[in-house]
């Protein structure tokens, strides 16, 4: 009976783990995604203003560091396109034409990964908005 209740308790651990990083990661996923936008609108009111950008990647730690990252393809990928382009974005004297587009369209992948993660534990590996977004980025 002991080892019954043991193998019970250590499914509902795992279980509740497996929520918990669910929830965390949809948050931060939508943290990420509103400082995107916030980004994108700031860059088609003041193109140079470089604030919204490091905002972006200080919202980006909570999950940089995170183990299970690689197991919600493709939330990685993602966010590597993101470091990517702001890295390059805070180097230029002047963001090129559209880049609050592209700020948008990372914002949209985010929301997108984040809700199925909420809803179904793991985000659609071929949403259309990641795709979007990694066309963008090309």
């Amino acid at each position: 009976m002991t080892s019954r209740r043991q193998t019970i308790a250590s499914f509902f651990t795992v279980a509740m783990a497996a929520l918990l990083l669910g929830a965390f990661v949809a948050r931060e996923g939508a943290l990420i995604a509103s400082a995107l936008d916030r980004a994108a609108r700031a860059l088609r009111a003041t193109p140079g203003d470089r604030e919204p950008l490091y905002n972006v990647i200080r919202r980006m730690q909570s999950l940089r560091g995170l183990a299970e990252l690689g197991d919600l393809v493709p939330l990685p990928e993602i966010l590597d396109g993101i470091e990517l382009a702001v890295g390059d974005l805070t180097r230029l004297f002047a963001p090129p034409p559209a880049v609050d587009q592209v700020m948008d369209a990372a914002s949209h992948a985010l929301t997108r990964i984040s809700r199925d993660v909420a809803e179904r534990g793991r985000p659609d590996p071929d949403a259309e908005e990641a795709q979007r977004f990694t066309e963008q980025l090309l």
